[in-house]
């Protein structure tokens, strides 16, 4: 069947297109989408009364358009800017005695744990919005729980943008998530106990279970990654996995099994089938035994944390669970679609722009759409044999749906994951099992040190097949450029070859070859352009200093230590498409082209030899006074990278300003990046 002549996955399609314009465009610069909708809204409901009279695709076409503009209307609406009580409205500039209420804890960093809250007043003054709380490691976080309430005097500050090229942007991602500043609590910072009885306390009350449950099992006496890995497998919380046992299941292709998706609601939903089972029986059962489970599968899902993954399983589920109900059967993309219009129209329409949210649904598709296809070129249909396939087949075209994105956000590409999906897939009904047990023992009684012991090894076991997996190193492809274009191109002739594959129809496995052959061509053009660039650089790091010249494919760094710099050069190199990287120690004074570039360090030493440069590089704070020097050598440009103090910053950025000579602060302007003439 054709994807195409689904309508629900047109109006899907409608309606991502409308939150897709909304996250375009600036607020002021977009449409009346309220008024957009209403006006579809009313030609449909014409088109309707009209059938008749009016054309066939009339309808149709109105109907798209009425999912667009209510698309954009709910983007629209989750935008700081047209919120008038939301906190970005408030004065960052003064300090006030801010309200927040805790969340839920996030992955923590090498010098700060974080926090997701809810922003509930500012000096008495009710206003909203999620924000970012940043505590430093050394803080105690023992009273901090789910629900509970923050007091805390200071101020709101914008999460800075990534400052190098190719960087992850720490402040898009959280943007995703509806957050858009950070608070830094101080010492004197006071933790109110939740109120069950406010507004919201059921979720409220979840919200403190599941962060009881992750308790519970820090202190049942797991292993450290036993206990990381049954919380990922179970509440959905990645933040207690290792960072190397994380990235053990990256390389191994295998870290979807931590993602709670279809696999996870699915035994959830036999179980709850199961437990439920003698409703059935009784006259008139079915629909009880249908709400019932509803009720049990959706309260998972609020454990689990509602995330994208977890609600989109949730949603098909209970659609198709419905459908049996009423003895209705429908196309597999329909309940996709339906899934999609549900959790963004209706839930959150920044989930489009969540990495896991499109993984999860792209994997989806490329299963209903390819599997089939895969399945029938499987030479073995019988036994062992067809479990085999059926498994490979249905990996693989997971692995088929999600390549795009995983080369564009990752760019690697696990060529083991078919070992790792055939090994530990087949055990991962008994490994959810095991979890779900454990985790209910554990949260009513401390567990026997013999079962703490046999937990340990049967999940040690199964990370075990994990980091072998991943340890082979030969089999993990890495530093893939993958840019916006090839995005598009490969996705494109993923979705033409799905549709082939559901109706056969050759005009699309022609589309798909044209598509491919536009990627290569793509892909040899971008990289014989990447050989002609001829650029420097001065990017940021905190307490770092470095100069990168760069020659077509090849780049050269400059720094007094390297080894601080590799993250970055892994990324920049890949984004770039640079086939060497060589290092050295950083000069007092470099010719890039026709500029002179000085650099002066801490010393403060700026007298070289031959003529003034161009352009002054301030490194480690220089102890020399900024009108001598730039009256001395009379610079172009003035560039202070990230190893300067802020003090030092302001004096310079204000003598320059004086003098008319221009300053880049890389701190606030990110890295400063120029050809060379």
């Amino acid at each position: 069947m054709n994807a195409w002549r689904t309508p629900s996955v047109t109006l899907a399609l409608g309606m991502c297109g409308g939150i897709v314009t909304a996250r375009l465009f600036q607020p002021d610069s977009l449409p009346d989408f309220a008024t957009l909708l209403g006006t579809s809204l009313i030609l449909l409901s014409t088109a309707w009364i009209l059938k008749h009279r009016w054309p066939p695709p009339a309808f149709p076409g109105l109907a798209v358009l009425a999912f667009y503009c209510f698309g954009g209307w709910v983007a629209t609406g989750r935008m700081p800017e047209k919120q008038p009580g939301h906190y970005v409205h408030a004065d960052w500039e003064t300090p006030g005695l801010w309200k927040i209420r805790l969340r839920e804890p996030l992955r923590p960093t090498a010098f700060y744990q974080r926090w997701e809250g809810s922003v509930v007043a500012r000096d008495g003054k009710p206003c909203h919005g999620r924000i970012l709380l940043q505590v430093p490691v050394s803080d105690t976080l023992a009273k901090w729980e789910p629900a509970a309430t923050l007091l805390a005097y200071g101020k709101p500050e914008a999460v800075p943008p990534a400052r190098n090229p190719h960087q992850f942007d720490f402040a898009a991602y959280l943007r995703t998530r509806g957050i858009h500043g950070r608070f830094r609590p101080d010492a004197g910072s006071r933790v109110l106990p939740a109120n069950p009885r406010g507004a919201g306390s059921l979720g409220r009350t979840v919200a403190r279970l599941r962060h009881r449950l992750i308790e519970s099992l820090g202190a049942a006496g797991f292993h450290p990654e036993v206990a990381g890995l049954i919380r990922a497998l179970i509440l959905g919380d990645r933040s207690g996995l290792d960072q190397d046992l994380y990235g053990a299941y990256q390389r191994a292709g295998a870290v979807h099994l931590l993602a709670v998706s279809g696999l996870h609601v699915g035994l959830v939903a036999a179980l709850c089938s199961w437990l439920l089972w003698p409703l059935r029986r009784l006259p008139g059962g079915r629909r009880p035994h249908f709400l019932l489970g509803l009720g049990m599968l959706w309260g998972y899902a609020a454990l689990a944390g509602f995330g994208p993954s977890v609600v989109r399983a949730s949603v098909m589920c209970s659609v198709v669970s419905y459908a049996l109900l009423i003895n209705r059967q429908a196309d597999s993309l329909h309940f996709l679609a339906l899934a999609a219009l549900v959790m963004l129209g209706l839930i959150e329409p920044l989930w489009l722009f969540q990495a896991g949210f499109q993984m999860s649904f792209l994997a989806v598709w490329a299963i209903l759409s390819l599997y089939p296809w895969l399945y029938r070129s499987w030479p073995v249909k019988r036994g062992a044999g067809r479990k085999i396939g059926q498994l490979l087949c249905v990996s693989g075209a997971a692995q088929l749906g999600v390549l795009p994105l995983s080369l564009y956000y990752f760019h690697q590409f696990p060529a083991l994951f078919w070992l790792s999906n055939l090994l530990l897939i087949p055990v991962m009904g008994v490994v959810l099992a095991s979890g779900f047990l454990l985790l209910g023992l554990a949260s009513y009684s401390p567990l026997p040190d013999w079962v703490a012991w046999g937990a340990d090894r049967f999940f040690g076991l199964f990370n075990g097949v994990v980091r072998w997996v991943g340890g082979q190193e030969g089999f993990l492809i890495t530093e893939i450029p993958w840019d916006g274009v090839q995005l598009a191109l490969s996705l494109a002739a993923l979705v033409a070859l799905g549709t082939w594959a559901r109706s056969r129809d050759l005009r699309w496995l022609k589309r798909t070859g044209a598509l491919l052959l536009a990627l290569q061509v793509y892909s040899v053009g971008a990289g014989w352009h990447s050989g002609r660039q001829q650029e420097w650089l001065i990017p940021h790091r905190f307490g770092e200093s470095a100069l990168i010249l760069r020659q077509g494919a090849q780049a050269r760094i400059f720094s007094n230590n390297l080894k601080a710099w590799e993250g970055f050069l892994s990324d920049f190199s890949t984004g770039e498409r640079l086939r060497q990287v060589l290092g050295d120690s950083l000069c007092p004074q470099f010719q890039i082209g026709r500029l002179r570039l000085r650099v002066v360090d801490s010393t403060g030493r700026y007298q070289g030899t031959g003529a003034p440069p161009h352009i002054v590089l301030l490194t480690g704070s220089p102890a020399v006074r900024p009108g001598q020097l730039l009256d001395d050598l009379q610079p172009r440009q003035v560039i202070a990278d990230g190893s300067n103090y802020r003090s030092t910053i302001n004096r310079w950025e204000a003598s320059c300003r004086k003098r008319g000579i221009p300053f880049h602060n890389t701190a606030v302007h990110g890295a400063y990046r120029s050809a060379i003439p």
